[in-house]
């Protein structure tokens, strides 16, 4: 699990409300577990700027 997972008290990712965030996209640290467009998908459903 992610050390920012833990610190806003989610168990896995994609419970977080910032998921995907920057860190998926290998933006920030180097967290790359999903497929790209996996996450773009997902961030079209939540309703978020992808």
């Amino acid at each position: 699990m992610p050390d920012c997972a833990q610190e806003r008290g989610v168990r896995l990712c994609f419970e977080c409300v910032d998921f995907p965030c920057d860190r998926h996209y290998g933006r920030k640290g180097n967290l790359v577990i999903f497929d790209k467009g996996w996450l773009d998908f997902m961030r079209s459903e939540l309703g978020k700027d992808a």
